[in-house]
């Protein structure tokens, strides 16, 4: 699964070598990513430079590769950040056939000169797609809170027997105190 990632990279990275493209209005901000291209290449984010869009419609984030040296196991290049740093060299293998556009003339990959730069897109398949949200209906309101109980009245029948009972007792107080200062 790793290699036929690593293949399928690959491939996408150096068909944008004969890709012509003109500029969108998306900006690299807006992309994330596919794990299997963060795995290969953890500076996705920080190389890339541009969202295009090719004359058939299909978007592609551009990079900018500089090519290091060629060698018989393949071509060693090194992306250019948006910050103007470069990253460590790496080994690229382009399908055979491929060619890279030089100044609208086409020239095979393992006949590109050190320290000359070409651009690279990745497909906007390499791009992780937002997670489709589904439709979900929102829940019910909560019913509404039960109404409150009445409280309890008192009957209306009763009189002021309450008071004057009140009234009576602080009178037996008020009695008892003055028996008990005459005794003094």
């Amino acid at each position: 699964m790793k290699k036929l990632t690593m293949v399928a990279l690959g491939t996408a990275m150096s068909l944008g070598f004969a890709v012509s493209a003109q500029a969108d209005g998306h900006t690299c901000a807006d992309l994330t990513f596919t794990p299997a291209v963060y795995e290969m290449w953890p500076h996705a984010d920080d190389g890339c430079l541009e969202v295009v869009t090719r004359d058939d419609g299909e978007k592609y984030a551009r990079y900018e590769a500089e090519v290091v040296s060629q060698s018989p196991s393949g071509t060693y290049v090194r992306y250019i950040l948006q910050d103007g740093s470069k990253t460590p060299s790496r080994k690229v293998n382009p399908p055979p056939g491929f060619e890279a556009m030089i100044g609208g003339e086409a020239m095979k990959i393992a006949d590109l000169n050190p320290r000359q730069k070409v651009n690279v897109y990745l497909p906007s398949s390499a791009w992780a797609q937002p997670e489709p949200v589904a439709a979900v209906e929102p829940p019910p309101p909560p019913p509404p809170p039960p109404a409150p109980e009445p409280e309890p009245m008192m009957p209306e029948t009763a009189g002021n027997t309450g008071w004057l009972a009140l009234m009576g007792g602080l009178f037996l107080l008020l009695g008892g105190a003055l028996r008990f200062a005459r005794q003094q």
